[in-house]
């Protein structure tokens, strides 16, 4: 006789939260820089959402990493940045919803658990033209 065993779990929820600033290029008005500050954190808010989010668009994949390197790349694509530095990005704890804790690198999450967006924090680098920059 041939069984089938049938597994129900609830999902895990990784809640990050992103914190980095941006360099816009010399010359980029207030404005603009303004509005991709914005676009930084639309990005990141669509990005990691476990319906919408992932590097496909159709929700997070169910245990799959989060690399620093993709935000990086996410915001480094904003147009008038120049550079992305100081990115840190905190998840939640187990059975919690405020990212509190750093994140490696790495993120890996296990396989019954997907990523959803903490609060996310976008800045503007300052240039100081003794020093190079500094943040805001």
């Amino acid at each position: 006789m041939l069984g089938i065993g049938i597994e129900v779990r609830l999902a895990e929820i990784t809640c990050v939260s992103v914190s980095a600033e941006l360099h816009f290029r010399e010359g980029t008005e207030r404005l603009a820089a303004e509005e991709g500050i914005q676009r930084g954190e639309e990005l990141l808010y669509r990005y990691l959402n476990p319906y919408t989010g992932g590097p496909v668009g159709e929700g997070w994949p169910f245990g799959r990493s989060l690399y620093l390197s993709e935000i990086y790349g996410l915001l480094q694509g904003i147009p008038g940045v120049e550079s992305v530095e100081g990115v840190k990005v905190y998840v939640s704890e187990t059975g919690e919803w405020t990212p509190s804790k750093p994140a490696p690198p790495s993120l890996r999450l296990p396989k019954y658990a997907v990523i959803c967006s903490g609060k996310h924090q976008i800045a503007q680098a300052v240039q100081d033209p003794l020093r190079g920059v500094m943040s805001a």
